[in-house]
């Protein structure tokens, strides 16, 4: 991954689009959430954040990754776990997403006393 923002941010242009997508079905309906169309962008979404994620072995391109998704995008994970609690083809890519984005690998995580994210 190129450590450029303005060329991560045409990176995950497309991966924006998805989340935009997904976010518009996100009201109040709960079956509009449930709808097959985003239960398949979800869990496409999902690996392939996952593999975005895998991805950062720098601390530059995981913050660039982090300041991305937090917290824009967390409220939208945290609906889709737990609408989809029962669903384990959407919440087994969604966890494994998450528990590689928490992942110290590399230490790309740096917990500093001058930075509230850790991460800087």
């Amino acid at each position: 991954m190129d450590d450029s923002p303005s060329k991560f941010k045409a990176f995950v242009a497309p991966f924006q689009q998805v989340f935009s997508m997904i976010e518009s079905h996100a009201g109040d309906d709960i079956n509009r959430f449930r709808s097959d169309q985003v239960k398949s962008a979800l869990i496409g979404l999902f690996r392939d954040l996952r593999g975005i994620t895998m991805a950062t072995n720098s601390r530059r391109n995981y913050a660039m990754l982090f300041d991305w998704l937090y917290p824009d995008h967390m409220p939208l994970i945290r609906k889709a776990l737990e609408t989809y609690t029962d669903t384990p083809a959407v919440t087994t890519p969604l966890l494994k997403f998450f528990a590689e984005f928490v992942l110290n690998k590399t230490q790309r995580l740096a917990f500093e006393a001058s930075s509230p994210n850790g991460i800087k």
